[in-house]
């Protein structure tokens, strides 16, 4: 699982790279030559590139995962895709909240319009882009197998456990 592990980090710094390219979008003029217009195909490229990248070395992490699972683990994992599961662990809970909070002020940005200075509207384009990505791979099953996330406990199941270890001391 180790180079599952590696790979995922890998494909993490990617993405950041990829959606936080967009925060020098202000820099970037195509039409007017020079620095900025590298500046703007760098963006380009850095946005796609980064993304595209990002999403083969997923592929390769995923089809790596099913080889290293046993036979056990293949017929437990028939969860639900990452993207419609919400605060599977606590990491994901933290991805899903700064999600959330940027959605939030990504529309308030696009309401107020000029309020809110450009690079700032940008950086939240940016981190929203980044966690709405994070938010599907981190409550997946790639992320939760390689680095061993453990699922918030709800309510009954929790105090079974609980009432299960409390036996086990005495």
């Amino acid at each position: 699982m180790e180079k599952v592990k590696k790979k995922l980090i890998v494909m993490t710094v990617l993405l950041v790279v990829a959606s936080y390219s967009l925060a020098l979008a202000p820099l970037a003029d195509f039409r007017a030559g020079g620095f900025p217009t590298v500046l703007a195909y760098m963006i380009s490229s850095l946005l796609w590139g980064g993304t595209i990248a990002g999403y083969i070395l997923f592929g390769i992490a995923s089809k790596q995962r099913k080889q290293l699972q046993t036979k056990k683990q293949k017929r437990k994992s028939t969860q639900r895709p990452g993207i419609i599961v919400f605060c599977s662990s606590v990491p994901a809970t933290v991805v899903d909240t700064v999600m959330a909070v940027s959605f939030v002020f990504t529309v308030f940005c696009l309401i107020t319009g000029s309020l809110i200075p450009q690079p700032v509207q940008f950086i939240s384009i940016a981190t929203l882009i980044f966690t709405a990505q994070f938010h599907a791979l981190i409550n997946g099953v790639n992320f939760r197998s390689a680095f061993r996330f453990r699922p918030h406990q709800r309510g009954k199941q929790k105090k079974e456990e609980q009432k299960d270890d409390s036996d086990k001391e005495e």
